[in-house]
């Protein structure tokens, strides 16, 4: 349960089971490809730090700054993306909020009618054997039970404090740009690797669970990030490099994954 979001009794009619389970349907078929593009864009930038950033720390380069200017803009369509598949309103019922996310999901997978009915239609996804039908209810209902619990975990800790700084830093930063509420406090780099990570293992059970399709996301991840070391690499590989000396030195480095400082969003003002 969310904190500050009512919820309306779990239990309800045929109808309305089937208009969940439609919900449900229609989230996951707009959720996934979301989590898809997040991973492209993470993937695009990691690469970028492993394949021309960490070679940069002895290298003058004309022009450098629109490097920094990229990776900048990845980190920030990351966040927005990240914010949007994990969006919920506080302090509306769950059940009137119309988001493709992963918090509204999650709430009507906790209906016990509606994990019933995807479970049941899990036996008829290969009609076959008895036996297979009933590995392929299990095999669902462990998927939900997964999302369920991974999205309860994420409610309190580290991957709370990191969903709290994102949406911050979307609400005051980046969807608005609010005069004396600056997101406090601002998101570490490490967060959008949290919450990829959470995304990318819901998003891959919900696919199995309510569509019956192995999702490939796992999959999807280390093609983005071959195809995306492929380019950078053809970068590197163009850029003009020459030993720097102690007055042409950079002074802001490109971002890099293990950064421990506070990532500022914001951008030079």
């Amino acid at each position: 349960m969310i904190s500050g979001c009512p919820t309306l009794p779990q239990r309800v009619s045929a109808m309305q089971t089937e208009k969940a389970v439609e919900r449900v349907e229609a989230i996951v078929s707009l959720l996934l490809p979301d989590i898809k593009i997040a991973i492209g864009v993470c993937e695009t930038m990691e690469a970028a730090n492993d394949v021309v950033a960490h070679h940069l720390s002895d290298r003058h380069i004309e022009g450098i700054e629109a490097f920094n200017v990229v990776q900048h803009s990845l980190a920030l369509k990351l966040a927005m993306d990240l914010a949007r598949i994990f969006d919920v309103s506080f302090g509306r019922a769950l059940d009137t909020q119309d988001k493709a996310s992963i918090p509204i999901l999650v709430h009507h997978l906790r209906k016990e009618e509606v994990a019933a009915e995807l479970i049941q239609r899990a036996r008829q996804w290969v009609p076959g054997w008895k036996d297979d039908r009933e590995s392929d209810a299990e095999a669902c209902r462990a998927a939900i039970d997964r999302m369920i619990e991974r999205w309860d975990s994420m409610q309190s800790g580290e991957d709370f404090e990191c969903l709290d700084r994102i949406r911050e830093l979307r609400t005051r930063r980046l969807a608005h740009n609010l005069v004396d509420k600056d997101p406090d406090p601002l998101p570490y780099y490490s967060d959008l690797f949290t919450l990829m990570a959470q995304a990318t293992a819901i998003g891959t059970d919900a696919q199995f669970a309510v569509l019956g399709i192995p999702s490939g996301l796992q999959e999807r991840v280390e093609f983005k990030r071959e195809i995306a070391e492929v380019f950078w690499r053809s970068v590197r590989a163009g850029l003009e490099l020459e030993p720097l000396d102690a007055q042409a030195r950079l002074t802001k480095p490109p971002l890099r994954a293990e950064d421990a400082e506070a990532l500022r969003m914001g951008g030079d003002r």
